[in-house]
């Protein structure tokens, strides 16, 4: 990363649904590297713990954060008919896919705004507060409690690629401070590759047999042969002094000794 940022240093960057799971460590990253914050969430009942994390961890007056209700127009757009839970992460996968579409659309349309966007996969790594939204590193501590949605999910989710919270984080500052990244930039932050199985097996090795004991394995499907070009990522990691994009082995483990702390 150089010298030279796009945003000096001591600015304030909005971030929004800053109690999330991702939204947290990005705010996080920020404010490591010399950034105000303003966050938003949607919830009132959040504020007080988010702003307390980050007022113990960095000083006040680095961080502030406002409620920003659902806005009535988007939840009719979501209201009947019934989606049937099988649908869900394709549902959940669309607005994302559509979301982002959306936003390249804006850009093209408006000289003024300036865009690049990172495509995480599943998120999975230390959680920093124990009240926030885990997101999909809940779903996998929900399996080791025995908790029948969350096995079901990632049953229903198949094969997929992790990737660490920390360098999704890392890859959100870069593309938005770093000079080198050129505007309209699509990151893919794609790093090891897992499925249900190899979560029970790793979690049986990192938390003790007992913690997988109720857990049958399942008939695995077709040997998922996708490959994703991750190299700009992993280069611009290194840019800032990492090692590259974590794999899911360490990921696992820092997300079992962060909720065991």
């Amino acid at each position: 990363m150089t010298t030279t940022t796009s945003i000096p240093k001591g600015s304030t960057v909005l971030v929004t649904g800053v109690h999330g799971y991702l939204g947290m460590h990005v705010a996080d990253q920020l404010l490591l590297d010399g950034y105000k914050v303003r966050g938003t969430v949607r919830d009132s009942g959040k504020i007080e713990r988010t702003k307390e994390y980050f007022d113990q961890k960095y000083g006040e007056g680095n961080f502030d954060v406002s409620v920003v209700k659902d806005l009535a127009a988007v939840k009719a757009a979501w209201a009947p008919p019934p989606y049937t839970s099988d649908r869900r992460i394709s549902v959940y996968s669309a607005s994302k896919t559509q979301a982002e579409q959306k936003a390249w659309e804006l850009v093209k349309n408006a000289s003024a705004f300036k865009f690049n966007s990172i495509n995480p996969s599943l998120i999975l790594g230390k959680v920093l507060h124990p009240k926030q939204n885990k997101s999909t590193a809940g779903l996998v501590l929900g399996m080791m409690y025995g908790a029948p949605e969350a096995i079901a999910m990632l049953k229903m989710m198949g094969a997929q690629w992790a990737v660490n919270p920390v360098d999704v984080a890392k890859l959100h500052v870069i593309a938005l401070t770093d000079p080198a990244v050129s505007i309209e930039e699509r990151i893919l932050a794609y790093a090891k590759k897992m499925n249900f199985n190899k979560v029970v097996d790793k979690l049986g090795e990192l938390a003790g047999a007992d913690a997988v004991k109720t857990l049958e394995k399942i008939e695995e499907g077709d040997t998922d042969l996708s490959k994703v070009d991750v190299a700009r990522a992993e280069e611009l990691l290194r840019g800032v002094r990492s090692s590259g994009l974590k794999g899911f082995d360490e990921s696992l483990k820092e997300l079992l000794d962060s909720v065991a702390a």
